[in-house]
């Protein structure tokens, strides 16, 4: 049987170092311009990725403010290891959500990219550290259709701009939203710092974001915390979970039923949990959740204090604990964005492309490393494995939630 499908669960593995199998072997030949030469800040300054189901490809976007100009994106085709541009980058207009050819701004986008299977778009959310020397954080929501491959060429036609981040009152400063995809209601929620509101892209222009509550007083969490929805279980509601701190004393970890939208705990940034906690804590961690085991999986390589890069950190959202595990296999590299260790949406659960695939993750750390697999949990029983090399199989509607 052949790599990931045959890995044990809790082992991790490299892909074999070829020509593009790094996404700095697809580097434009020229570089759009900023601090980053070449543009490492494409991971390096908190950027962020989603997995296209559909064209079965790991999508990467990022760079920003004063690092990098180039709003160009990257695909990572999962089956063949090989990386790619699906555009080339536009002139960037500094300090603004959209440049002068009508595509969207570069930033560093943290927890705001989301793949839409209905849709078959990809949802980028305000929040970004925009391109430009004055640090201005973007209101506008737009979205990327990723049938477009224009190599190299820019794509101004292949983004589309939606409302602006709803005023959530009283607003504050710098709000840095976190989102995530429900695919039961197929919106994207946003979480900002004085609310929480969902988008609905099909709604009319002016009226796509709702304000589903606020907060009084505002909660305190890091910028640097991620979202990601948990399914109904046991006959839990439907929730989003939040993890994330400033790698330091401040930690955030909180779950939000989505039938009335209240906290599971009264206090906001802390749902109660138990076990190895410390997670918490950690700036950006790498957070999906694993439908196929029923458990939310963090990877935080050794800033925890862990024993092991290849430890991940399991949650029962249920129970709220949080459980260490050793990993085997290959040893991934250190967490790397920017001054601050994180993650953020570079590692992604595999499960939406198929039931081959249930239970396995993908770790993209930074541009010059190697892709890393990861299996959390056994496959179903009964699941047939590939033997060789992957198969190019278009997903059924069922696999992306429809």
């Amino acid at each position: 049987m052949a790599k990931p499908f045959d890995l044990a669960v809790g082992e991790w593995w490299r892909v074999p170092q070829a020509a593009g199998t790094r996404l700095a072997d697809v580097f434009p030949s020229v570089f759009a311009g900023g601090s980053s030469n070449p543009p490492v800040a494409i991971t390096e300054n908190w950027g962020s990725g989603c997995v296209d189901a559909l064209r079965r490809d790991f999508i990467i976007w990022g760079g920003g403010h004063n690092a990098y100009a180039g709003n160009e994106v990257y695909a990572l085709d999962i089956e063949s290891f090989q990386w790619r541009r699906k555009s080339m980058y536009s002139t960037a207009t500094q300090d603004a959500d959209a440049n002068a050819d009508g595509s969207s701004n570069i930033g560093h986008t943290y927890d705001t990219l989301e793949y839409d299977p209905f849709r078959d778009h990809i949802h980028v959310s305000p929040g970004r550290g925009l391109w430009g020397g004055d640090a201005v954080v973007s209101a506008g929501t737009w979205w990327f259709d990723p049938a477009n491959e224009t190599p190299n060429a820019a794509a101004p036609s292949a983004w589309h701009h939606l409302d602006n981040a709803p005023d959530i009152d009283p607003d504050v400063a710098d709000p840095r939203p976190i989102s995530a995809y429900n695919p039961v209601d197929r919106k994207i929620y946003v979480w900002h710092r004085r609310g929480f509101a969902r988008c609905n892209p099909d709604a009319s222009a002016g009226t796509q974001y709702e304000v589903l509550t606020t907060f009084d007083p505002s909660p305190d969490f890091p910028f640097n915390v991620q979202m990601v929805f948990i399914p109904a279980i046991g006959g839990s509601p439907a929730r989003m979970l939040t993890v994330g701190g400033d790698g330091a004393t401040s930690r955030s970890a909180s779950l939000r039923n989505l039938d009335d939208f209240s906290f599971v705990n009264s206090n906001n940034n802390d749902m109660g949990a138990t076990g190895a906690t410390s997670v918490e804590a950690v700036n950006g961690p790498g957070l999906d959740y694993d439908a196929n085991g029923g458990l939310a999986i963090a990877w935080v390589g050794l800033i925890t204090g862990g024993t092991d890069r290849r430890d991940t950190y399991t949650l029962n959202t249920q129970t709220k604990v949080w459980t260490r595990n050793a990993g085997t296999g290959d040893v991934p590299p250190e967490p790397r964005s920017g001054n601050i260790s994180g993650t953020y949406g570079r590692f992604r659960y595999l499960g939406d492309l198929g039931a081959t695939y249930a239970g396995l993750f993908i770790l993209v750390n930074a541009t010059n490393d190697d892709v890393f697999f990861f299996r959390a949990s056994a496959p179903p029983p009964g699941t047939s494995l590939p033997a060789g090399p992957f198969a190019q199989r278009l997903p059924t509607p069922a696999m992306l939630h429809f």
